[in-house]
């Protein structure tokens, strides 16, 4: 994974500052500089100057924003390839212990699902969105309540539904018309059943 990404960002921010600063130095400075132009130098003879300068000017403002603009998507691809990473890998971790124990299927261990989890909050917490985020500590307060009470199924499945669902959005899917049971009916069989 990309490392220190409040470093980067932080980075970028001071960039985009520093780019706004010299922006508006430049805007002063073209407009100070024109207006003395047409005063010292006449209407006639100022137009083409300026004109020219202007023209400078707004080419350096275009191919500076642009290389901003530029900056910024790499940061985002960065950020994405790395929560591409961590979402995909919690999903088929959570998707094994669902079908633990079943035919074929070697059961997960308590242990192993502490130790995953417990790397896996740290990444979380550094890579997921604000949303997912808060609909994994939902999930993890639902899924340690409700741990060996089978009355507790079909609660956890629904948060679970809820934070695959934030996931999806924050890879950049709109969700739209897709709900937490569609995605439960994924890999519950007669989810209408199970959600009754």
């Amino acid at each position: 994974m990309s490392a220190k990404p409040d470093s980067t960002t932080a980075s970028s921010r001071q960039l985009g500052c520093l780019a706004w600063v010299v922006f508006g130095l430049l805007g002063v400075s073209v407009l100070w500089g024109s207006w003395a132009m047409f005063v010292w130098l006449g209407f006639d003879r100022a137009i083409p100057i300026v004109v020219t300068l202007s023209t400078g000017v707004l080419s350096l403002i275009s191919f500076l924003v642009s290389k901003h603009l530029e900056r910024q998507r790499e940061i985002e691809q960065d950020l994405r390839k790395s929560k591409v990473v961590l979402y995909e890998t919690f999903i088929a971790f959570r998707l094994r212990v669902i079908m633990s124990g079943k035919p074929g299927i070697p059961e997960v261990k308590e242990p192993e699902i502490q130790e995953f989890f417990a790397a896996t909050t740290q990444q979380l917490i550094v890579w997921a969105s604000d949303d997912v985020l808060q609909k994994y500590v939902r999930f993890r307060l639902i899924s340690s309540a409700g741990a060996g009470k089978p009355e507790a199924t079909k609660g956890i499945a629904a948060v679970f539904g809820d934070l695959l669902l934030a996931i999806r959005k924050d890879m950049g899917h709109s969700n739209q018309g897709i709900s937490s049971r569609d995605i439960l009916a994924t890999f519950i069989n007669d989810v209408d059943t199970f959600l009754a």
